[in-house]
């Protein structure tokens, strides 16, 4: 497995490679801007160049720098791909009981703003209808989400691999269904707000005494409903897992992660992309007892909402497994954990991606 954390600005784009061919997964697309300057030019670069380009495309949720970038690139002719995941307005609608069947193509909308995630949703919705991509074919109900009977959703993949979805739950789809567009609009007054509301944001190296207490604050989950729709899975190998995030909620991530390993905790991965880029109200407590990994994979500049949180860092290093943080930025909140005393007392150790660019390969035992 060879891991591409591309560059995203203060959002996710996440590239894997898996099998012999090789079977490609692309999870997000960042910002447009990052889309459109970098991330275009690798997937271009990519060899050996094959039909389709990507094999499995995962938009988690649609938060604006998730969705913004991917957005573009399903504009270019030259982007191909197999088969989307994606859970649009329809979806939540099915999970809510309401709709049965996708809409028919509407009419191509104008230009959005970029803060109009979900506007930008609709616009994605009509994209991949005109594209006639394959669209949650293979997903049970054409939804990604847990069951709501607590099985376990499997889709096979290539070479012995498997996706194992491990969220988002139906339940909290249907209630962004019915409260998208109030939440939406939450949402762009929350992006206009300077304050950091209580951050601690740390603009040095902290102690041991303060990542010892730091990992004591804002422990209480997320609640906004946009991440609480975010597609979660486990990539798995016979010889290895890795937990894709997106920006679950910790709770649901918890009970995913307890299904998936039959009700036995922590389950160990080999890597972990920490969910929310690091936010201290996805990374709490009791989601990090819940896993062991050696591996924590973070992607943020750290533009916007500064993330990743100190308290969720302090967390993650506090555990008591070795581990490595990997950042695909050298941002002023990454780089100061670059500690060689904090990484002695803490054992860990991190390393920096090139302009928002790192990867990370990760090889069978």
């Amino acid at each position: 497995m060879q891991i591409h954390m591309l560059p995203a600005e203060d959002g996710d784009c996440i590239l894997i490679e898996i099998g012999s061919q090789p079977y490609r997964i692309l999870i997000d697309g960042g910002r447009k801007r990052s889309a459109e300057d970098r991330v275009w030019h690798i997937l271009k670069s990519l060899s050996p160049v094959k039909t389709p380009m990507i094999d499995l495309l995962v938009l988690t949720h649609v938060d604006g720098d998730h969705i913004e970038g991917l957005l573009w690139l399903v504009k270019q002719q030259q982007f191909t791909v197999g088969e989307v995941w994606f859970n649009g307005l329809e979806h939540c609608e099915i999970a809510a009981g309401t709709r049965k069947a996708l809409p028919a193509l509407a009419e191509e909308p104008e230009e959005v703003d970029a803060t109009l995630s979900i506007a930008q949703g609709i616009d994605f919705t009509n994209a991949l209808l005109s594209r006639q991509w394959k669209w949650n074919e293979r997903l049970p109900g054409n939804v990604a989400a847990l069951d709501p009977e607590g099985l376990l959703n499997e889709i096979p993949l290539v070479d012995g691999w498997k996706i194992t979805l491990v969220g988002p739950t139906k339940d909290k789809l249907a209630r962004f269904a019915k409260k998208w567009a109030k939440e939406m609009e939450n949402i762009i007054k929350e992006a206009g707000a300077a304050t950091l509301r209580g951050k601690n944001v740390l603009v040095e190296t902290p102690s041991e005494r303060d990542v010892r207490w730091l990992a004591t604050q804002r422990d209480t989950p997320d609640k906004a409903l946009p991440n609480a729709t975010s597609i979660a899975f486990v990539l798995e190998s016979p010889n290895q897992k890795v937990l894709f995030c997106g920006d679950a909620h910790p709770d649901d991530l918890v009970e995913g992660i307890r299904l998936y390993g039959g009700g036995n905790l922590p389950v160990e991965f080999d890597a972990i992309k920490a969910s929310h880029h690091g936010s201290a109200a996805n990374n709490t407590s009791e989601f990090l007892t819940s896993v062991k990994t050696a591996n924590w994979l973070i992607s943020t500049n750290g533009s916007r909402h500064k993330h990743p949180d100190s308290e969720a860092i302090s967390r993650i290093v506090s555990k008591t497994e070795s581990k490595t943080l990997h950042f695909n930025y050298n941002a002023a909140t990454t780089r100061l954990w670059e500690s060689a005393r904090l990484g002695t007392h803490f054992d860990y150790k991190c390393t920096f991606g090139e302009d928002g660019y790192l990867q990370v390969k990760l090889d069978e035992e």
